[in-house]
């Protein structure tokens, strides 16, 4: 069969540019026209085989006639248009998003502007990898702690951290009679009613009574300034070398004179040795043997 040329306007239709404004771009990304040519496939109905016969001379009926029709393809190119977009300086493209770029990596942070880190809480610095100064917390550090006596606070929630012998919300409190130490949790060893330093928990004897822990009598009657000093270390620590204040605590025990228990993770005579316990597991302060958690077994 044969096929017509068809008008233009029937294979290749105007397709308009969609309007636009500003208000339609992406966050942080520029739009250009970008042509496409993709190959179109049309098809039109073409009449087939021999015209109607003309109306007869006389006669005022027309003979019959039928006209075949069948369908005709043809391929032509259809120009089209569509947005093309672009990240704007500083952004790059990620997940169909233009997403700031940042030079150093944002340790303890996020990107939010291009070389701009967002410090997590605690951390400050350009690339949030520089912890708070004792005295600040929160966001990049600006919020001045509120502590007295020395505390210092927490980077996050800014709480008081209190040094030995304070307590209170601000440590604003020195420990009860009776108590020292970190949170004034120890208990003093201290006898004939002896007070003790609310920080390392040594003994301030009365007169007449000397000793790590006030338990000896002054020889021979003296007392006060004339009363012989003894060895001041508690828990069974020693004087070394001896006629000496200074000490060499026990397994399990430090400070100047053996009164503060080893923190956690540390173990032995004055806590030098440190504990290598896995997965939550405890050590034991004196030996160092390490206490599993539930769920996990071994030596570590």
């Amino acid at each position: 069969f044969s096929s017509r040329r068809l008008p233009r306007s029937r294979f290749c239709s105007h397709m308009p540019r969609p309007p636009w404004s500003p208000a339609m771009e992406p966050s942080h990304a520029h739009g250009t026209g970008e042509r496409l040519s993709p190959l179109a496939r049309g098809s039109y109905w073409c009449p087939m085989g021999q015209p109607c016969p003309t109306l007869a001379q006389g006669s005022d009926r027309p003979p019959p006639c039928s006209v075949v029709y069948k369908t005709v393809y043809r391929q032509a190119v259809k120009v089209d248009y569509r947005r093309r977009y672009q990240c704007c300086q500083g952004y790059y493209e990620s997940r169909d998003a233009c997403v700031p770029r940042c030079t150093s990596e944002c340790v303890h942070g996020r990107c939010v502007a291009p070389d701009q880190c967002q410090c997590e809480r605690g951390w400050r610095g350009a690339d949030c990898s520089s912890t708070c100064d004792p005295h600040l917390w929160g966001p990049d550090c600006q919020s001045p702690c509120t502590c007295l006596n020395g505390a210092t606070c927490d980077p996050l929630s800014g709480a008081c951290l209190c040094p030995p012998g304070y307590q209170g919300l601000q440590c604003q409190m020195p420990c009860e009679p009776g108590t020292y130490g970190a949170g004034c949790q120890m208990q003093c060893q201290c006898e004939h009613r002896a007070l003790c330093d609310p920080e390392m928990g040594a003994c301030l004897c009365p007169p007449a009574f000397t000793g790590a822990h006030c338990e000896l009598p002054c020889a021979n009657g003296t007392e006060g300034q004339r009363c012989p000093e003894h060895c001041p270390c508690q828990h069974g620590g020693i004087c070394h070398p001896q006629d000496t204040q200074q000490c060499v605590c026990p397994p399990g025990w430090m400070g100047t004179i053996c009164s503060l228990p080893c923190p956690e993770g540390r173990f032995g005579s004055g806590c030098l040795g440190e504990c290598g316990c896995y997965n939550g597991g405890a050590c034991d302060r004196m030996q160092g043997q390490c206490r599993c958690a539930p769920g996990y077994t071994g030596k570590q």
